[in-house]
């Protein structure tokens, strides 16, 4: 081969310019894959997180709209309950993109509607699925034809288990989720330094302005336009971090409206929501440089960065003193706090805060406390009891048991007394610790309210003959005018005559007699029994009975007891049977655990004048369920020891 062809061949074999288009074209063949694909993946990726986070945001009002409904439900009697409950729905279905708001029942008929002309024929096998699942479980999707978001939410209103469905219009959703699509092309087409530019042009600068507006509505409370409990958390850490970084004092203070509950009761929920929007207005403009934030229906906040606790006492005095002037009748509690000097979480500053306004409440209300001026702290009743108690009443989820009221004489059921069983769910031991966090936060007369309702909802499960014994809380009968009005109301709702109702007053409450007179006469002319229980506990039993007309007249179940130790307890037992049976009243002891205390009450104590009725874990447990065709142990004054033992296991147990 001659050295030309040994050059053609050179030349054929080292890559030239005819094969230097080939590597340009797998270079640009890679960008263009590297485009596709991350293309192809924001194209199906981006569009679904940004629903996502809508449907979250949407999903979240709607579980909030929800609880707002229950709430709103418990309101008077049913009538006006449901009346409050219609209201609520008008102004859902009111809102911006909002096309319909009703409840649907079970079967998937429509209960209550915010506006019934827009109510077709729809699918309702989703809405009956969220009624099953039951109230606190949140709410979910249901996709609707023509783009358009259907959310349903269970609730309970009335004692009954319904679902809230609110339609919006998926257009402007949709808008923005094309116009970003068709950035995403443009940016494949064009390459990725030119699509970012295009993209933000095209669509982004619409979606970017529908999440920034977003999360500024995540962040606000609808009718103050304060910042909400959200917003308030993430700024309490982040004020307590600058404080620790700083070295600068921080206050913080928790306030709380004085018995808001009555002020919408009383004047109206739109009034109420005026008071909330002036309340806000005070806090804003209170000093510059603090922040106030709403973190509850009635519950506020307020940072004071770099204020020590003097110059935050003269602040917070002023706050009092415009709400005063401005707001007249309307009261608050105020609890206040300092952070550490030494860096803190910010949830210790809150509950020590929280400590402080439940202080407040205990000391009469219409106070300010600062937590380091209170001289007892008390870390019993903790800020997760009271979200605990709060959750319990939002849902009004309050479960019963009956305890079975036996009639010695005739050996048959009396009556039952109704027992408020909370759900364990909720974090609460039970309906002691339940009431005890109530009442020092000032809503013992709420939950009493729940509990009286949930009794009353169950009524029709007792025998046609039988009494329903009710408890009723000290507070409903001294700062609750009308309670007894309430009561028939609510009596008449579940069809039970007021004949067939107890209202169970304790000798424990220390109530002043003179103030409970007026409610007990106003409950025995209604028809209402009265009955006055735990009789012998305390030292007001014998004034009370002088002071009040009662029907029946339950006797503590460690008088009992200590009839069975000494003489000294069986004089006691005996004069309160006697003066019992001197005014006409049906004599009741209470807490019968053993044959033995059995014998004693039937023959009170040697007095020769028995007690006519009896109640305890040796006559019948309090059941969620009621079971009929039980019958009176026997005459007699042993049981076998293996009865003995299991009685009193069973007892201490419960």
């Amino acid at each position: 081969m001659d050295k030309a062809g040994q050059g053609a061949k050179a030349v054929a074999r080292v890559p030239g310019e005819r094969h230097e288009p080939s590597l340009i074209r797998r270079l640009l063949l890679a960008v263009a894959v590297t485009l596709l694909v991350s293309g192809a993946v924001a194209y199906f990726v981006v569009p679904r997180l940004i629903e996502e986070r809508y449907v979250a945001e949407q999903t979240a009002a709607q579980a909030a709209d929800a609880r707002s409904l229950a709430r709103a439900a418990r309101v008077g009697t049913r009538r006006e309950g449901m009346r409050e409950v219609s209201a609520r729905l008008r102004d859902i279905a009111g809102r911006p993109g909002v096309e319909l708001a009703l409840l649907i029942d079970r079967r998937g008929r429509v209960v209550a509607a915010g506006e019934r002309s827009q109510v077709g024929e729809r699918d309702t096998e989703p809405f009956a699925r969220a009624v099953a699942r039951g109230t606190g479980s949140g709410a979910e999707l249901a996709e609707r034809e023509q783009g358009d978001l259907s959310f349903v939410a269970p609730v309970s209103v009335g004692g009954r288990r319904l679902a809230l469905q609110v339609d919006r219009d998926g257009a402007e959703l949709s808008q923005a989720v094309d116009e970003l699509r068709v950035g995403l092309i443009l940016f494949v087409l064009v390459g990725l330094p030119l699509s970012l530019p295009i993209f933000y042009l095209v669509g982004g600068r619409r979606v970017n302005a529908l999440h920034r507006a977003a999360l500024q509505r995540a962040r606000r409370d609808g009718l103050t336009d304060l910042e909400n409990h959200r917003a308030f958390k993430e700024e309490l850490h982040r004020a307590v971090a600058d404080a620790a970084r700083h070295r600068t004092p921080l206050e913080l203070a928790v306030i709380d409206v004085d018995d808001f509950k009555f002020v919408n009761d009383r004047h109206g929920h739109l009034h109420g929501d005026r008071v909330l929007a002036e309340l806000s207005r005070i806090l804003s403009s209170a000093r510059q440089g603090d922040r106030a934030f709403r973190i509850g229906g009635d519950e506020f906040a307020l940072l004071l960065p770099r204020t020590d606790r003097k110059s935050a006492r003269t602040a917070l005095e002023r706050v009092r003193s415009d709400i005063a002037e401005r707001l007249p009748g309307v009261t608050v509690s105020i609890g206040h706090a300092a952070a550490a000097k030494v860096g803190e979480r910010s949830d210790a500053l809150w509950g020590r805060a929280d400590s402080a306004v439940y202080e407040a409440k205990r000391r009469g209300r219409n106070v300010r406390v600062s937590f380091g001026d209170m001289r007892r702290p008390d870390p019993v009743v903790t800020m997760e009891h009271a979200r605990a108690l709060r959750a319990l009443m939002d849902d009004g989820q309050v479960g019963m048991a009956f305890q079975p009221i036996w009639d010695l004489g005739t050996e048959t059921v009396l009556g039952y007394e109704a027992l408020a069983r909370p759900t364990a769910s909720y974090g609460l031991e039970g309906p002691l610790e339940a009431f005890r966090v109530a009442e020092s936060i000032g809503h013992e007369c709420d939950l009493d309210a729940i509990c009286r309702a949930a009794a009353l909802r169950r009524a029709g499960e007792l025998p046609a003959d039988s009494l329903l014994f009710l408890n009723f809380a000290p507070c409903t009968l001294t700062q609750m005018p009308g309670a007894a009005d309430r009561l028939r109301e609510g009596a008449g709702a579940v069809g039970l005559d007021p004949g067939r109702l107890v209202v169970e007053i304790s000798e424990r409450s220390g109530a002043a007699v003179a103030a409970i007179v007026p409610e007990v006469t106003r409950l025995r002319e209604l028809g209402f029994k009265v009955a006055l229980d735990d009789v012998g506990a305390g030292n007001s039993g014998l004034e009370m009975l002088r002071r009040l007309t009662v029907d029946f007249v339950k006797i503590d179940r460690e008088v009992i007891a200590s009839a069975l130790e000494d003489r000294a307890g069986r004089a006691m037992l005996v004069s309160i049977v006697s003066f019992a049976r001197e005014i006409e009243a049906f004599v009741i002891a209470e807490g019968i655990e053993t044959p033995e205390m059995l014998a004693l009450v039937r023959e009170a104590g040697g007095g020769g004048i028995p007690v006519q009725g009896a109640q305890g874990y040796l006559l019948g447990r309090p059941q969620q369920v009621l079971e009929t065709g039980a019958s009176l142990p026997a005459r007699s004054d042993t049981f076998s020891e293996p009865e003995r033992k299991g009685s009193a296991a069973t007892s201490a147990r419960a």
